[in-house]
């Protein structure tokens, strides 16, 4: 029977628990027993102190150079680039020159040994992809031009000769012809240069200028354009093109409005955007990051890595195999010196006269196809054909211990000039059906990838997704599962090559499928089980119950059941107390802390959540201290405790928050930051506003935050949060954080907003605050370098600071929009005392039923009309509504408006549930009173849908109708466009929660049992663009709605079409009567 292991109470299900309130709820005082088992546990422990404290062991290094003596000339990526270049522009020179007399027979002869000799010169094909191989490595490793030019790449010993202007051109020509205009501007400025200095000159100036000139047009530079036009003429006033061209560059200015007197003055600063590498900027720019080695890993991370002899089989008692721990979560190892030097040498032997250019799986068929985002050369190699080959599958098989006769056979690659591997899945997601079909074997489930030589600079392995870099180490093997053990895509297993600049990189790799490995890789019970370590047949167990897809984040409703989920706790704690005889000092001191937070938690109750600091610090606490309990309980018969505790929480279906859930929490807690203005101090000092104080953050809580604003790539908040830490470091005895962290962590993020002498004096105090930091050092070089490429004197970095650069990011909508809405949420939009005056308030009695009961009705908006019916949900009905929809709480969807299907949206944070009329009388009641209240028909109408906020909740600007370019949005419903919407306020939040209109600058605070209605279209049929709407985040409190999406269909008779667009409702059911103003108890029934 397998040893069943129990990896803490983070459970890996669906999170979000930050997104809702009415989860967030029900983490108060769900820790209440935890003190006691922990106390219970440090009395028996105590002996273990030992075993419990962390690995701190350093990875080993990855050795020097391994490149042999003679492979300079080709290694070194300008000279193969020079190299390719001899080889077909001097080569088409030499051929030019022979071909005007007898060299016809000569050429033959040559043309007649290359045939015999099964020699081929490069093409064409082959400088251009040298130089745009060359180009790659400029970008990724943030090479200057001049340097490169110049024979210098970073810290390279190799030796090369510097470009002539004539090789300077070649590359900006390769550039031009791949439309990549960032790089021709580079290159033929530097062949400009280069040329004016040369006698004689080996580039045609005149041909610069023209490629350089169209270059700046298309960057959208069009004086300087025009300005060099303007040296070409000088040069050659007979060029075929440079008069037409300087007439076309200045129409185009006066095009733009510029005067023929300033065409060629006032030159504007140079405009060079990067050309787009077919990858989403964000990843791009952190994989080239993660080439560069400039992603910090925290101390903390790796303190956590080891290393270990894997003797696990039989063989490897007498020849263990070295493991190095290089990600822990998803797992990913490094294998030592899994292969020799002379079996390299022969794999190599054998595949170089079989090596092709490597293809890529097309995801939709299923063939082979070369693609440019992989670019080397690859060889397939059996078992059969050397017992070598054979011989080191079957150590494949005792390293993973997983079965290899399923496996891929053996592919040798070797990587060119910038040779490299996009991000990319080694295997087929959901929607790849056709990929690996034809071998039978399942999907890749895991990767071994040997490092045969190591380069002198660059090659590396980088995962995008976890931010993680592994170096090439010769004669190493790098390992990962690119499946989670339910058999589901790990996505956090995307990776790439990184291009190779200087040195040989030769690799080997096997891609091991599924099938077969029943029992060397056993199913997990759910998708998040994985290994602590290779070969891991050790059934990890999730402390907390799955919910299915819950997102405990999103709704208050969840979060409350972790008040009392643990009252069946009790007897298992006091069994276990009953068994323990000593304690653990450090345990105690994290039981007090326990202590003294669940009795302020449960006393506070409901505020502890609806406040979005407190929000925030109990998902911390919850999450971060019992990784902290975790670590120094999984051991010995705390398995036994902790599976005891498990037990009761199946039974309770109990879910603690997750990584992903203070994530959530902290983007919310941000997003309430810049929608209402708040001090980033002000909020560590637990003030929002008007709402009543909270407990003061510690310099550890306003680290979390940034630091999970910097994962986000947020580096506005990091910057914010960090400097706030920093600053309450500075009190704190003993800190909660650490200063080195948090001082790595601002320093980059003040880079990234374009403070690099900020970020050099924050690296500088990070150096003297630990002068062994690992990255310290080599950061403080790094923002020299570059101040020094901005023009700036090295005795000029460290004085005359400009302001603090600090631009808020992009959240997906438009600025002006953006900022519209927020301030309508701030209540900061005026209203005229012309517009207030005409609104009035009346009695709604236009039915038979509503002479008796009628309903209160304030107009708030004419024009387009939107009303607030007062008083329609009692208390009662409110309660009943919640208790129905609590159950059926899921995470809020969108309708994608050109599939038409539902899924969840980053702009829409909440969860939701949906009610028919049939679910209990209260609902039908409800619907009922809607048709009452707007006069429509209810038949076609949506089932009521229930809404509940949590930190930050929030619906950005959206309209509910569909507009003319979604036709598939309700398709399936088949009643037509949504014609209006109702919205009950079920709960009135402290604080925030309004519903804003951003195109009629109109808000509408939550007032509880009152409902806001609008019609969505004009009564010609066309869609209202005046009633795009948004919720604005909550601040402080609950908000529970309940909305009514009423349709068209049957509508014809209750509110029928209009002739024109203009004619609109003056009041609710206006059929053409006079207006309730004068004229109450008029009803068209």
């Amino acid at each position: 029977m397998q040893l069943l292991i129990l990896a803490g109470l983070i459970f890996g299900a669906s999170a979000d628990i930050f997104s809702s309130m009415a989860t967030m709820k029900s983490l108060v005082g769900a820790e209440k027993e935890i003190p006691s088992m922990i106390n219970a546990y440090v009395e028996k422990e105590m002996e273990r102190l030992n075993y419990l404290r962390k690995y701190a062991s350093e990875v080993q290094r990855r050795n020097d150079n391994a490149m042999a003596d003679g492979e300079n000339s080709i290694t070194h990526p300008i000279n193969a680039f020079l190299l390719i270049k001899e080889m077909t522009t001097d080569w088409r020179k030499v051929v030019d020159v022979m071909m005007s007399n007898s060299a016809d027979d000569f050429i033959r002869n040559v043309t007649h040994q290359r045939i015999l000799k099964e020699f081929r010169y490069p093409a064409e094909e082959d400088l251009a992809g040298a130089a745009i191989g060359l180009l790659r490595l400029q970008d990724t490793y943030r090479l200057d031009t001049t340097d490169i030019a110049n024979g210098k790449i970073l810290h390279s010993k190799m030796r090369t000769v510097s470009l002539t202007a004539n090789d300077c051109f070649e590359i900006g020509r390769a550039a031009y012809n791949d439309y990549d205009y960032y790089h021709t501007i580079l290159w033929m400025q530097e062949a400009k240069d280069r040329v004016e200095k040369e006698d004689p000159p080996s580039a045609s100036l005149e041909d610069i200028l023209e490629f350089l000139a169209f270059a700046l047009y298309k960057q959208g530079n069009l004086k300087r354009a025009l300005q060099l036009t303007d040296e070409l003429v000088r040069l050659a006033p007979d060029h075929p093109r440079a008069r037409g061209n300087l007439k076309w560059y200045e129409d185009l200015l006066e095009d733009e409005g510029v005067r023929r007197v300033d065409m060629r003055r006032n030159i504007p600063q140079l405009s060079n955007p990067r050309h787009d590498g077919g990858l989403e900027h964000t990843e791009r720019d952190i994989y080239e990051a993660l080439c560069r080695h400039e992603v910090p890993v925290s101390t903390k991370a790796l303190s956590r890595l080891y290393c270990y002899y894997k003797m696990d089989r039989p063989y490897l008692r007498l020849a263990p195999i070295k493991v190095e721990i290089m990600r822990l979560n998803p797992l990913a190892v490094l294998f030592h010196q899994i292969m020799s030097d002379e079996e390299a040498r022969i794999i190599e032997m054998l595949a170089i006269p079989k090596l092709n250019r490597a293809t890529v799986q097309n995801a939709m068929t299923g063939g082979l196809e070369t693609a440019s985002y992989r670019i080397s050369k690859s060889a397939w190699l059996k078992p059969h054909e050397h017992e070598v080959v054979e011989r080191f599958n079957k150590r494949l098989d005792m390293a993973t211990n997983l079965e290899m006769e399923t496996a891929e056979e053996l592919q040798i690659q070797n990587y060119g000039v910038g040779g490299h591997y996009d991000p990319h899945f080694d295997c087929a997601r959901k929607e790849e059906k056709n990929a690996f079909k034809e071998l039978g074997t399942g999907n890749r489930i895991a990767t071994i990838l040997v490092y045969m030589t190591e380069p002198e600079i660059g090659g590396g392995t980088v995962f995008t997704e976890i931010k993680t870099s592994v170096a090439c180490t010769k004669n190493a093997a790098l390992f990962w599962y690119n499946l989670m053990r339910s058999g589901e895509v790990d996505m956090r297993s995307r990776h790439a090559a990184c291009p190779v600049l200087t040195g040989v990189k030769w690799v080997t790799n096997k891609w091991i499928h599924e099938r077969g490995q029943e029992w060397r890789r056993p199913c997990g019970l759910n998708q998040f089980d994985q290994e602590r370590y290779v070969g891991d047949l050790v059934l990890i167990l999730s402390l907390c119950v799955c919910l299915s897809s819950t997102d405990i984040y999103t709704s208050v409703a969840h979060m409350e059941s972790l008040l009392d989920a643990e009252k069946d706790i009790s007897k298992i704690i006091e069994d276990y107390i009953a068994s323990e005889t000593a304690r653990l000092e450090n345990l105690r001191k994290v039981s007090e802390e326990y202590q003294n937070r669940n009795e302020k938690a449960i006393s506070e109750g409901l505020k502890t959540v609806t406040n979005p600091i407190s929000a925030f610090l109990l998902i911390n606490h919850l999450m971060t201290n019992w990784r902290r309990v975790e670590q120094l309980m999984k051991e010995s018969e705390a398995e036994g405790f902790l599976r005891n505790v498990t037990l009761a929480r199946h039974k309770n279906q109990l879910r603690y928050p997750t990584e992903e859930d203070l994530s959530g929490a902290t983007i919310g807690l941000l997003r309430l930051q810049d929608t209402y203005r708040l001090d980033t101090t002000d909020i560590a000092n637990g003030k929002i506003m008007q709402a009543k104080m909270t407990k003061p953050l510690t310099a550890n809580d306003c680290y979390e935050i940034g630091r999970h604003a910097y994962t986000l790539e947020d580096y506005y908040h990091t910057i914010l949060w960090m400097q706030e830490a920093k600053d309450r470091l500075r009190k704190e005895n003993p800190p909660s954080a650490s200063l080195a962290d948090i001082l790595e962590y601002l320093a980059f993020s003040l880079y990234k907003q374009g403070n690099l002498k900020r970020a050099l004096q924050v690296t500088e105090q990070l150096y003297r605050l630990n002068p062994e930091h690992p990255h310290a050092k080599g950061n403080m070089k790094w923002y020299e370098d570059l101040l020094v490429e901005e023009g700036i004197k090295p005795s000029e970095h460290r004085r005359d600071f400009p302001p603090l650069q600090n631009r808020r990011p992009d959240d997906g909508l438009d600025d002006s929009e953006r900022t519209i809405y927020e301030a309508l949420c701030r209540n900061e939009v005026p209203v005229s005392t012309k517009a207030t005056s005409q609104l009035y308030c009346y009695y709604k009695m236009d039915r038979p039923y509503l002479y008796l009961a009628p309903f209160k009705v304030q107009i708030m908006r004419f024009n387009p009309l939107v009303v607030l019916f007062i008083d329609v949900i009692s208390d009662e009905e409110v309660e009943m509504i919640q208790l129905i929809a609590k159950p059926r709480l899921k995470r809020a969807t969108v309708q994608n408006s050109r599939t038409g299907e539902l899924e969840t949206a980053t702009y829409r944070i909440s969860k939701s549930a949906w009610l028919r009329g049939t679910d209990h009388e209260v609902v039908d009641r409800i619907n009922k009173r809607i048709e009452l209240m707007t006069n429509l028909d209810q038949e076609s109408s949506e089932e009521l849908q229930i809404a509940n906020y949590g930190v930050g909740g929030h619906y950005d600007p959206h309209f509910d109708f569909a507009r003319s370019d979604e036709p598939k949005a309700f398709e399936s419903l088949g009643t037509g466009n949504r014609i209006a919407t109702a919205l009950f306020y079920m709960t009135q939040p402290e604080i925030g929660g309004g519903t804003v209109f951003t195109e009629l600058r109109t808000t509408v605070m939550p007032s509880k049992n009152n409902a806001l209605f609008w019609y969505n279209l004009y009564r010609s049929g066309e869609g209202d663009l005046r009633t795009r709407h948004a919720a604005c985040p909550v601040l402080v409190g609950l908000k529970w709605v309940a909305n009514k999406w009423i349709h068209e269909r049957k509508q014809e008779f209750r509110r029928p079409c209009a002739l024109k667009l203009s004619v609109q409702e003056r009041y609710v059911g206006d059929l053409g009567a006079p207006e309730p103003r004068n004229h109450p108890n008029i009803s068209p029934f």
